[in-house]
């Protein structure tokens, strides 16, 4: 065996050490759209609150309200969005849904009232929702490594 063939087999299962799951091809891409979806999401929930108080005028409880509402028409929606899930990629599923949240989020900047602010925050609910739980494998899509495969 050659020296590059030893390199390349150590950095292979350093990879597959650090990464688990993620080592597989694409898997690094799948964990930068993780921590950037991650990301965007703590920065609208921290910044959300903020926003609807002060520029659009609602109260902290209307906020509270708006955003129970849409997680709960999130959770609800569940069944539909794992029907899809079943019958697309999940490559075009996520493209989907994140341009769905696109709207959403955009459609946000004319809400100047707590019944369009409801309106937006539960359309927002369901691609929330169905984005935290499309990027989560299913345990049947799960691959067991063992020794002797390798």
């Amino acid at each position: 065996m050659t020296a590059g063939g030893t390199q390349a087999r150590g950095i292979r299962r350093l990879r597959e050490s650090l990464l688990g799951p993620a080592a597989v091809k694409g898997g690094v891409a799948f964990l930068a759209i993780g921590l950037i979806d991650a990301v965007g999401t703590g920065l609208y929930l921290a910044g959300s609150a903020l926003f609807f108080t002060t520029v659009v005028g609602l109260t902290a409880a209307q906020v509270g309200i708006g955003l129970s509402v849409a997680g709960v028409l999130g959770l609800a929606a569940q069944p539909v969005i794992g029907w899809l899930a079943d019958r697309w990629t999940p490559r075009r599923l996520l493209v989907i849904l994140n341009l769905y949240r696109a709207v959403g989020f955009t459609a946000y900047v004319f809400a100047d009232d707590f019944l369009s602010f409801l309106l937006i925050a539960a359309f927002l609910g369901v691609g929330e929702q169905a984005v935290f739980r499309s990027t989560r494998p299913s345990p049947s899509r799960w691959r067991v490594r063992t020794g002797a495969s390798r």
